[in-house]
Order: structure tokens, then sequence, then C-alpha cells
């Protein structure tokens, strides 16, 4: 027993993290020698105790993520900066973990991990991202300048020109979604629709409803998405549900043996009748989903509506 005991008071004092564990109360009754080698400080002994070494502009607000789940009990996590023994500070990952579900038996184990530099390296891209999604915003802002330039005084240019706009537009939110994607916990193709569909309303106060499936989609996949949208609400705006005011469109996303299912529907609108020929919208749209995507599309007109049903490889779409 005391060679066991030497082999994991060992394996503890080795560990790059602080570990420690606290009785009922808590009464904290256990560090690991990484401690002191890292604050410098002695352990606390309660909750007090713990100010020495959390930043005061951290403490109040981990205390009370702490007490709230020392009052349940749960799983504790929270990132708050620690004192060094040189005085300055850096970022850790506080995690606790009680061992039973009483509060009031309920002994706790927790570790500080060091994330100081993996957190400046994400706020750096954060911060790189937020500048590339301006420049390239402002990009496509002075491609639209141009086109409406160049358009001026001529009634086809401007018909012309209103439409390439509003196509620039679309791909102007789809690739700022894109490039915000990472600091988006758990994003779903969902959200790319709801940036997408934002000019005519979404959720509960529009005419637009999207439902379904979480379905991941990687940023290769959201400019031809973006396209393929657009181009559907812009019809509809024109031609479909989205022209008059009690019409509506269900968007529905699905996920099932290795592809994406994306249904289209309208109603409450005028009569859809297939058109006599396929325009240029409807070509890039093909182009888009088969050729970009590797996927397929369907389209069927109905008397209350236009319906779209659109199949994508999901390894295609997570690209």
């Amino acid at each position: 027993l005391k060679q066991s005991a030497q082999r994991l008071q060992f394996m503890l004092d080795s560990v790059p993290d602080i570990a420690w564990s606290a009785a009922p109360g808590p009464e904290f009754d256990f560090f690991n020698a990484r401690f002191g080698q890292i604050t410098g400080e002695s352990a606390p002994a309660d909750i007090d105790g713990w100010r020495a070494v959390i930043h005061p502009e951290d403490f109040d607000a981990t205390l009370s993520k702490f007490s709230a789940a020392l009052a349940s009990p749960e799983l504790f996590e929270d990132e708050w900066r620690l004192k060094q023994a040189d005085g300055s500070y850096r970022y850790v990952l506080s995690r606790a973990i009680p061992s039973t579900n009483d509060p009031e038996t309920a002994r706790w184990f927790g570790t500080l991990t060091d994330i100081h530099d993996s957190r400046r390296i994400r706020e750096e891209r954060e911060l790189l991202a937020g500048e590339l999604a301006h420049r390239i915003k402002n990009i496509f802002s002075v491609v639209i300048g141009l086109i409406n330039i160049n358009a001026r005084g001529n009634t086809e240019r401007e018909a012309f020109a209103e439409l390439l706009s509003s196509s620039i537009r679309a791909l102007s939110r789809a690739q700022e979604f894109a490039l915000q994607m990472d600091r988006v916990a758990a994003e779903d193709l969902r959200g790319l629709l709801k940036v997408l569909m934002a000019p005519y309303g979404v959720e509960g106060e529009s005419p637009v409803q999207i439902l379904g499936d979480q379905v991941p989609f990687g940023p290769r996949a959201a400019t031809p998405l973006a396209l393929v949208f657009h181009e559907l609400a812009t019809n509809s705006a024109k031609y479909g549900a989205l022209s008059t005011p009690g019409g509506t469109v269900a968007i529905a996303v699905s996920q099932n043996e290795g592809s994406a299912f994306i249904t289209w529907h309208e109603a409450g609108g005028p009569e859809a009748k297939a058109p006599d020929k396929q325009g240029f919208g409807s070509r890039l749209i093909t182009l888009a989903i088969t050729h970009q995507l590797g996927g397929s599309i369907e389209h069927t007109w109905h008397r209350e509506g236009l319906r779209t049903a659109i199949t994508l490889p999901l390894d295609q779409l997570a690209s």
C-alpha cells in the first residue's frame, strides 16, 4: 500500500497539470506539487484561499459558476487567469467533477490545465478571420459599385446589374459566414440557410421556415450553396410564393446513408408552371449542384407551388 501510494503521488506530481481534491464543504485537502511550483503559493484550504492565485477580474465570475456546480452537483468547467510565481498571469482551463450526485457527501476532483498559448493563437486566428472577412466584404462592395457605375443610364444594363449585384451580395454573406465557421460551435447547414434567407426573414416571424437535421458542411460548399438558394429565393420573390403576402417556403434538411437531402417547398403563391426553356439561373443551379458538389437536383411544379429536391454527398458537402 505504501509503494502504491508513492507511485500515485509520483505520477500526480509529474503531470504538467495542477491536480487537486476537496472534501464536502468544500475543504481542499490535496494538491500535487505542480501547484506550488507554478504559483509559488501555499495550497488554499477553502474557496476564499483561491483569491491569492485567481485574477481579481475573474474570481467572482468563476466562483459563481463553481458554487452552482457545488449545489447541483455537476461537472464544472471554466477558463480564468492563474497567477504565476513571477507575478504574471496565464489562462488555465479549470475542470472539476463530483464523486456522487449528492451535494452533501460529494468529494471533488479537479485539474488546472495551461491553455494560455492555445488561447492566444485562437484569438489571433479570430482577429485574422475578422480582418479577412472585412477585406473580402470590401472587395464585394467595390465589385458591386463597378457594376452599377457601368450600368448607369442604360435600362437593360441596370436590370442585369441589379440581378448580378444581388447574387454577389448573397455570395458575400455566404463567404463571411464560412470565414467565421470555426468561431461558431456545432454549426450546420441550417445556419448557412438562415444567413442566406435573412433578407426574406426567417423562423417565427417569416414566410421562410428552416427545419430538419443538423448537417455539417465545409467552407468550400458555401459558395455554390449560396448561388443555389439565392436563385431559388429570387425566383420565388419574383414569380412564386414569396411574391404574395400569404406565400410560404419550407426548407427541410435531413441526412441518411452518406447523403444530405434538402427540400424546398413553396405554398400559398401563384400556380407553379414549368418554364418553356431553361434560363441562366436554372443552368447555374444545376452546375453548382452537379459539378461543384457532385449531387443532383429535381424540380416539380405543382398547383400550390414549386418543389425542389436536392441530394448531396456528405463527403462533398463537408469538404
